[in-house]
């Protein structure tokens, strides 16, 4: 009881003190003290929260894997021609490059589309968004493997723009060549005069110049008016040789033009079909190699140089240290940046074609003993891909990177290579006027008559395809100085 009493009193004369102060400084400035007090927790909290933040986005800008719409830029007006406000204020180097170091950006481009005029540069796990542009075309063609930075291909290009009749629309006239060329001898009807409302697939490799790839989609925009989709391949992210410049900041660039001109590098909802019911999801999917793709036997007793001495990637394509090309840890990334695809809640009278750069399927390639290059497999196809392609359940599926002509079926997916390729591959295959692939016509039956002639396809329609046949072709055996 003495307790209780001592506590009460001093309760008692704690708050009579309280009192007392009131009294003294007056209630204005005691709410002042209080308020004081409430602010300078508050800047507190709000200054860890920031630096956090700044943090996560530089390493996201810098990185290329961010899932935020914030970007490096300038003093207002920045280079792309985006209007930029500071962001978290603060100047620093992000990626290797000094100005403001994040910045908030509004993107107003003559050229945007209905997919959103805030599109970020890099396109990260949300990539998507909610956001699904709506284009209405008549037709749909596709195409992989450009290489403008050819003087020939540009021409060819240019040429596809100014007299597009010109050309037939799969190919070339067959002849008896050298069957381990890549291209596509199909006869077929000549192309359109005007694309106004056709619609391309482009799967990769334009060119490593930023300036050529930027030239190149313009062309392609202007030939095709419903619309342009691209995907880099492993040209597009080249860097310059005496650079800083990562291959991830490559692609950044390389999203950041795509924004600028307008071209598809999300899902795009094509309709004005065949039918009013009918519609087509064309998905883009980013994709890297990596050597533990390949799973079929190696041929013995045959000295090659590895795919690190062989392939210019591993010389031209520079990654941070937390990526190494010989793992599969690129790959991997790639992968991850197609995790915001939603394909929930489609009409089931929707068409889902994919694209993507690189292969999904082994089968897609001739058996080692037909190939120049015997560790070609090594790096160009993805595992991840291959499973990303399986849970999406493509109709259709258009690759690149191996320049062969493809019209095949694997696992019930139609899977299509057009390259365009070099001059030599397309002098190998019988002509030089390649045109773009035609997938799809409203005006007819709509898909393209499967199969179109394609020389290694077409092959191995007749032939088993056996990868423990270590006989080397006559034209490797040539080219290996073995004959």
């Amino acid at each position: 009881m003495i307790s209780v009493i001592t506590a009460v009193s001093d309760a008692s004369s704690t708050t009579a003190s309280a009192v007392s102060l009131v009294n003294r400084l007056g209630i204005v400035h005691v709410a002042a003290w209080f308020w004081y007090a409430l602010v300078a927790l508050g800047i507190a909290i709000c200054g860890s929260w920031v630096q956090r933040k700044r943090h996560r986005l530089r390493k996201r800008i810098r990185t290329g894997s961010g899932r935020s719409k914030h970007r490096r830029g300038g003093h207002g007006r920045n280079g792309s021609g985006s209007w930029t406000s500071n962001f978290f204020l603060g100047r620093g180097a992000v990626g290797g490059r000094k100005g403001w170091g994040l910045t908030s950006t509004v993107q107003r481009r003559s050229g945007a589309t209905k997919e959103g005029w805030w599109r970020r540069l890099t396109p990260g796990r949300r990539a998507n968004r909610k956001i699904m542009a709506e284009v209405t075309a008549d037709r749909v063609y596709c195409v992989s493997d450009v290489h403008t930075d050819i003087t020939k291909n540009m021409a060819w290009l240019e040429e596809l723009r100014d007299v597009g009749a010109a050309s037939t629309a799969n190919g070339s006239t067959t002849t008896d060549v050298d069957p381990s060329s890549s291209g596509d001898t199909s006869t077929s009807p000549p192309m359109r005069a005007t694309h106004d409302n056709d619609f391309i697939i482009v799967a990769g490799d334009i060119s490593d110049k930023i300036e050529v790839l930027r030239a190149t989609l313009t062309c392609l925009r202007d030939i095709f008016g419903a619309g342009v989709a691209f995907v880099p391949g492993n040209h597009d992210l080249w860097c310059e040789k005496n650079g800083t410049e990562t291959s991830l900041e490559k692609y950044s660039e390389v999203m950041r033009v795509c924004t600028d001109l307008g071209v598809h590098t999300r899902p795009v909802h094509l309709t004005g079909l065949h039918s009013p019911q009918q519609s087509m999801l064309i998905v883009p999917l980013l994709s890297w190699y990596h050597t533990s793709w390949d799973t079929e036997p190696d041929i013995p007793d045959l000295s090659l140089p590895p795919v690190s001495l062989a392939a210019m990637d591993f010389r031209r394509c520079r990654w941070p240290s937390w990526l190494n090309p010989a793992t599969e840890s690129v790959a991997r990334h790639f992968d991850s940046l197609n995790k915001s695809i939603n394909m929930d809640k489609l009409p089931d009278s929707t068409q889902v074609i994919t694209f993507s750069h690189f292969l999904p399927f082994q089968q897609l390639l001739p058996e080692k003993r037909n190939l120049y290059y015997p560790h070609l497999p090594k790096i160009v196809g993805s595992d991840f891909l291959r499973e990303r392609i399986r849970k999406m359940k493509p109709s259709y599926h258009i690759f690149g990177h191996t320049h062969f002509a493809w019209d095949s079926k694997i696992e019930g997916i139609r899977c299509i290579q057009a390259p365009v390729a070099y001059p030599h591959e397309r002098r190998m295959a019988g002509g030089s006027a390649w045109t773009p692939f035609l997938l799809y016509d409203s005006t007819t039956a709509g898909f393209v008559t499967y199969p179109q002639p394609c020389r290694w396809s077409d092959y191995y329609r007749s032939q088993p395809r056996d990868p423990t046949n270590f006989e080397l072709a006559p034209w490797v055996k040539e080219k290996l100085g073995l004959s």
